[in-house]
């Protein structure tokens, strides 16, 4: 009987080490979870912020690029001097309205202007002079056409306005407008400069080319006849001209398409 207790109290401090062995390795490997863990955390943690920091700089490189392709295409498109689009862009514009009014049949119009003898301002006062003419210029006209008209710098002293859903009466009267502002316009250093304007319209088989020509001509033909006016060239055909200068308007012999 003593032996069975001796027995009992033997096995049961065995099985006492036993559980505190036990005890004693699952709180170790309890802890080396809880490193694991935390390292684990830390690694994820830096890791988040590494990938925070690399979509930042991904961010900031795309708005930059972002920044550059828009500044290429302001430089593409704009014309740095007077801040109007130029002729690359005019010709986009000029492809989308006659394609709409291919399809729509809202009318087109178009005008030519050039100022006149801007060569001898040049001459006269120097090339920063005549830029600041150049400048003066557009915004005149920008501020007595409308919203839906566009001007563009078509090269040197030439300018093109593009007029939708305008004929080529309405476009007659607004190149005669913008005429009388430029000649009471007071140019800085210049004084009073003048401009002539010519005049068209599109019809349907028209191509870029044979409206741009057509405008051209019509400018062409206000320059010959004495500049400080407004020509018209009808598309129906080139010989048929009306013009006017400071005297009223006469539509006489001019057929629409």
């Amino acid at each position: 009987e003593l032996w069975m207790r001796v027995q009992i109290v033997l096995l049961l401090m065995a099985f006492s080490l036993f559980a505190m062995f036990m005890l004693s390795r699952h709180q170790r490997i309890w802890n080396k979870l809880n490193k694991y863990k935390r390292e684990f955390e830390n690694i994820v943690d830096q890791r988040t912020i590494d990938m925070n920091l690399t979509n930042s700089l991904l961010r900031e490189e795309i708005e930059e690029r972002q920044k550059i392709e828009e500044k290429l295409i302001q430089l593409a498109t704009i014309d740095p001097l007077t801040s109007i689009p130029n002729r690359r862009k005019f010709d986009e514009v000029l492809e989308y309205e006659m394609n709409r009014d291919t399809r729509y049949k809202n009318k087109l119009a178009l005008i030519f202007c050039d100022l006149d003898y801007f060569k001898k301002i040049n001459d006269r006062y120097g090339h920063k002079i005549g830029d600041d003419v150049l400048k003066a210029f557009t915004r005149v006209v920008s501020e007595n056409i409308r919203k839906t008209d566009v001007i563009a710098r078509w090269g040197g002293e030439e300018f093109a306005i593009l007029l939708p859903e305008t004929s080529i009466m309405i476009a007659a009267r607004t190149a005669e407008k913008l005429r009388k502002e430029t000649e009471r316009f007071g140019f800085p250093h210049v004084g009073h400069v003048t401009a002539s304007f010519g005049v068209t319209q599109y019809v349907e088989g028209d191509s870029e080319a044979s409206l741009i020509n057509r405008a051209d001509d019509a400018l062409y033909k206000a320059k010959k006849n004495g500049r400080n006016r407004v020509e018209l060239m009808t598309p129906v055909s080139a010989a048929k001209i009306v013009s006017y200068d400071t005297k009223p308007v006469s539509y006489t012999n001019l057929t629409l398409p």
